[in-house]
This record gives structure tokens, C-alpha cells and sequence, in this order.
């Protein structure tokens, strides 16, 4: 993702690059659905392609050392659930309930100096609809929403990834589904529709201007011998610390040649993490591992879960069973993952409202879970 640090080439020069977030496979949401209230009013509201997207996104990246160019490619789908509004029972087993996801999948290309040179997000308002009686529904968007109301480059920055709340969401295209009414969106940013049956997307957008990838990848290589290489990678993840990536999966292509690779791995990150009966407590060990496939000459590094502000890094050693003269080639890299109630782009769900007395659905008031967003 995006480094801080350029990279580094070293041993006769040995590239080091940043990943690419590759959007070449669409991952499937394993959004959480949460029950949200009040039930007759509201429903609130989810990685880049390098040489560096709910619930799942992609992110991608490329950079350069000196005169030889070596590419990363991440991907990863961030989706967030936006909520569910349950109802009474209908017939039989059937429920009255409805569910809302965002999902987005993000592209961004950098150089090695972690300079973004280009980014998008396409992303989607999905929803599961189990109603009865075919009520008309009112979707909130925020009210910060623009859509090419203004040039990309004098624009504000939205607010990706955390910091001060900033002027504008600025999406560069979207379209709606057939049945969205949109007659409040411009003045309002409301969606009217009568939902249809099962699974269906009642927006898509895209964003093309630059944000903030929710993970930071940094690659060293080192030249050791002729017949050794030393890779180091460094992978933080840049969400809020009350937010996690998980389920990470890092695909490391290696040179023709290489005969196994010894690795080992760490992780840092915040000393304590929430208040326990005890006081503060230790956030618990990384699960981590790799795996080298040398049929496939390609390194799998698993993380099973990274918290907002911890760091993970691999440290492995190619060793190859004929002396190797040149430059090898490492990568493109490639990262998937999920990052769960978690939206990149700021879109929110303000709500989700039956516009008229609905009888399958009971008025009244219930608490949101903890963790629900947009919930007025």
C-alpha cells in the first residue's frame, strides 16, 4: 500500500517495491448483517491496485528503484455491513427483514516513494430485501455526497481513513438501479424505491481521486550471495485501531530457480488495547504463517487478524540451488483482504425508512448494537 519510506536497493541492485493491489478476482462479502433501529424509521450503513474496496476490498501498487521496475499488486475488498431492519415474522418461516451492505473495491498506483500516482474506488450499495407487502423505501446518503459538481482537482479531500471531517465525498460517476426514484437525490441525497425480491444493487459509484489505502505495505530486498536473497515486508494497518484487517492473505511471486525459502515473522503494535476487569490488556499474539509452494515458485503469508495501528513483518530467506547473476525479480506482490464496518470513501447510510405505515414491519424503538454506524 502506501509507504513512507522509498525503497531501497541494495546487493547490485536489487529492487524494492511497493505492492500492487491487483482487481483481477472479485472476493465475496462476508459483511456481518446487524440488527438496527428503530426499527420503523432507520437502517444506517464498507482495498488499491500498486505498484502498492467492505465485507471485502482491492488495492494494487508499482514502484520503481534506479534504471529496473518492480511491481507489488495488493488487492483486498473492503465491505461494511450497513445494517439490517427486522420485522414480524410472515407467513410460515419467512421474516419480514432487510439488509444493506457497502462494498468497495479500491485501485491505487504508486511509485517508490510512496507517491500515489493513481487511485479509484468502485463501490456498491447492496441490499437483501425479504419484505412483504412492497413497501416503499427512503435510503439516506450523506449530505456531504457531490457528484462532478465541481472540478476533481479543486475538490476537498474527503475524509479517508480517519483525521479532521473534511468539506465533501466526491464521486466522479454513478448509476442507480431501475426502480430508484430520484427525485429527492439531488437536493435531499435520497433514494426511493419499492425493493425487489432477494439481492440487488441499488447503486454503483466510482472515485478516482486520491485516499488513504487501508493497509501499508514496504518491501526490502538485500542480496546476500549468489545463491541467496533476503526479502523483508512490512505490511501496518493504517485503519482506525477500534477497526481490523482480516483474514490477509499475501501472494509473493519468487525468481526462477528458487529451491525453498526459511521465514520468519513478527508483529508489533499499541501495548494495550480496551479496559478488561484488570485495567488495560495486552492485544493477543498475531496468528501468522507462510508457506512456500515451489511448484507454483510462489510465497503465501497469512495473517489472520492485524488491528487498526499494529504491524506484521515477514522476513524471508531465497535460497537458490544455482548461483543467480543479475537482478532477480520479486513480485508483483499481491494482498487480499477484509476490513469489516469499514467504508474508505466516507459514503455512509444515514438511514433507511419505510416512507408509509408498513403492517409487517411494528413501530417502535430498539438499540443498535454496538458497532453500527449511520444510526442516527
Amino acid at each position: 500500500m502506501v509507504s513512507d519510506s522509498p525503497g531501497t536497493a541494495t546487493g547490485g541492485g536489487i529492487l524494492s517495491s511497493l505492492p500492487t493491489f491487483n482487481t483481477s478476482r472479485t472476493m465475496p462479502s462476508t459483511a456481518v448483517h446487524r440488527p438496527i433501529g428503530p426499527v420503523a424509521q432507520h437502517v444506517p450503513q464498507a482495498p488499491p491496485q500498486v505498484p502498492v474496496s467492505a465485507a471485502n476490498s482491492t488495492i494494487a501498487a508499482a514502484q520503481s528503484v534506479a534504471s529496473s521496475v518492480l511491481s507489488t499488486a495488493t488487492s483486498a475488498v473492503s465491505s461494511m455491513a450497513a445494517g439490517h431492519i427486522p420485522g414480524k415474522a410472515a407467513a410460515g418461516d419467512q421474516k419480514n427483514e432487510i439488509f444493506v451492505d457497502i462494498l468497495e473495491r479500491l485501485t491505487v498506483l504508486m511509485n517508490a516513494q510512496g507517491q500515489v500516482l493513481n487511485s479509484s474506488i468502485d463501490g456498491s450499495i447492496q441490499m437483501k430485501s425479504y419484505l412483504t407487502g412492497n413497501p416503499e423505501l427512503r435510503l439516506a446518503l450523506n449530505d456531504d455526497l457531490e457528484i462532478l459538481s465541481q472540478p476533481r482537482e479543486a475538490a476537498p479531500m474527503p475524509n479517508y481513513g480517519g483525521g479532521p471531517q473534511q468539506a465533501v465525498v466526491p464521486l466522479d460517476d454513478c448509476t442507480f438501479h431501475p426502480r430508484v426514484d430520484l427525485n429527492d437525490f439531488d437536493s435531499q441525497r435520497i433514494l426511493s424505491f419499492v425493493p425487489p425480491d432477494g439481492e440487488f444493487s441499488v447503486m454503483n459509484y466510482r472515485i478516482d481521486s486520491e485516499f488513504r489505502p487501508p493497509f501499508r505495505v514496504t518491501p526490502f530486498v538485500d542480496s546476500v550471495s549468489q545463491y541467496k536473497v533476503e526479502l523483508v515486508i512490512k505490511i501496518r494497518a493504517e485503519v482506525p485501531e477500534s477497526n481490523y484487517g482480516g483474514n490477509i492473505q499475501m501472494t509473493i511471486p519468487t525468481p526462477p530457480g528458487t529451491a525453498s525459502v526459511n521465514c520468519d515473522m513478527s508483529a508489533v503494535g499499541g501495548a494495550f488495547v480496551g479496559a478488561g476487569p484488570r485495567g488495560m490488556q495486552k492485544p493477543p499474539p498475531v496468528q501468522q504463517s507462510a508457506d512456500f509452494v515451489e511448484s507454483e515458485r510462489k510465497l503465501y503469508w497469512n495473517i489472520k487478524k492485524l488491528q487498526g495501528g499494529h504491524e506484521c513483518t515477514l522476513r524471508a530467506r531465497l535460497n537458490f540451488a544455482q548461483p543467480v547473476t543479475g537482478k532477480p525479480r520479486i513480485g508483483p506482490l499481491a494482498l487480499t483482504f477484509e476490513v469489516p464496518m469499514y467504508v474508505v470513501s466516507g459514503l455512509q447510510v444515514k438511514y433507511l425508512r419505510i416512507a408509509d405505515r408498513y403492517q409487517g414491519m411494528p413501530y417502535g424503538s430498539t438499540q443498535a448494537p454496538q458497532g453500527a454506524q449511520g444510526i442516527p
